[in-house]
């Protein structure tokens, strides 16, 4: 799967100036009461951690995942010591080859819609693949209606 550099130096830029909301997301606050304790959790697109973290406070293990470096880095900086979540730089690709593991839930939120169409079809396939029997994937992301688009 190829991907937009222009994307990646973007994103790289935007988590270097760490001026991104720190709080957890209204979505996985939604998506975490909906869930039973301990879950093994993938959310695509981790960003600086906030909603990662979130879940991990719940007593979810918690894998994130990043194409950004800068934001992977970021992430390790602020929660290494705090929480036991394992941050992952690269692609759903890139973890389906070396992570032979499972998830309960994939989550989601605002990267679909920042994707080729080839793109957002991959990742749902890998994602579907990486997913437990009765597994969950929770997305959020923007419309054609969402007046930020």
């Amino acid at each position: 799967m190829s991907f937009d550099k222009r994307l990646i130096n973007y994103w790289d830029e935007y988590y270097k100036k760490e001026h991104v909301p720190s709080f957890p997301s209204p979505f996985v606050k939604y998506v975490a009461n909906q869930l039973i304790p301990e879950l093994d959790i993938l959310e695509i697109g981790c960003g600086n951690g906030r909603d990662s973290k979130y879940f991990s406070s719940k007593g979810h293990h918690v894998t994130g995942l990043d194409r950004s470096a800068e934001a992977i880095e970021l992430c390790k900086n602020l929660y290494s010591s705090d929480e036991p979540i394992e941050f992952f730089y690269g692609t759903i690709t890139d973890i389906a080859k070396t992570n032979k593991k499972k998830f309960d839930l994939i989550y989601s939120r605002f990267v679909i819609h920042a994707m080729s169409l080839n793109e957002e079809l991959e990742m749902l396939k890998i994602s579907y693949q990486l997913l437990n029997k009765d597994g969950q994937f929770f997305i959020e992301c923007r419309s054609i209606n969402d007046p930020l688009s």
